[in-house]
């Protein structure tokens, strides 16, 4: 009688899935579910491997973020509910910052910040970014807020 053999090729890797999120998060977790989920986007980008989706969950995350290496961020809760208003930071960096060729931007309501610059999104390369909201209601200072999307040398989609 022959014996069976179980042979296992490589296969192709799987992108996985980084989670986020602002009220269980801790960004010394792993990040791979929900369980173990990062406390800010920035964590989340910073774990995620090329061409990985950030899963963010409803909330309201205070932070300015650069996203690239075909990383996509989406959120998993409605668009009103998942929040980036940079209350605090640099106010001559855009909310997101598309730094290199990404993937897709969705479910979130993007805000901007600073007197002078209230940029919300920053293209320098390929990005679909789709299902936004881009909310610019706010008066800061002298300044009257506006939605800045601002498109560089990238192609966006």
């Amino acid at each position: 009688m022959g014996a069976a053999v179980l042979l296992a090729l490589p296969g192709a890797a799987l992108a996985a899935d980084t989670f986020v999120n602002d009220a269980t998060g801790n960004d010394g977790n792993t990040c791979l579910s929900a369980a173990t989920a990062c406390k800010t986007i920035g964590g989340g980008i910073s774990k995620a491997g090329s061409d990985n989706t950030i899963r963010v969950a409803p909330g309201s995350y205070d932070e300015q973020v650069a996203l690239g290496d075909g990383k996509s961020l989406r959120g998993t809760g409605p668009a009103e509910q998942t929040i980036i208003d940079p209350v605090s930071g640099n106010s001559n960096t855009p909310t997101i910052h598309v730094t290199g060729s990404a993937g897709t931007i969705q479910g979130f309501t993007i805000r901007g910040f600073g007197e002078f610059f209230r940029g919300m999104l920053h293209l320098e390369a390929p990005a679909t970014v789709t299902g936004n909201v881009f909310d610019g209601d706010d008066e800061v200072g002298s300044q009257p807020a506006s939605v800045v999307i601002a498109f560089g040398a990238g192609s966006p989609t």
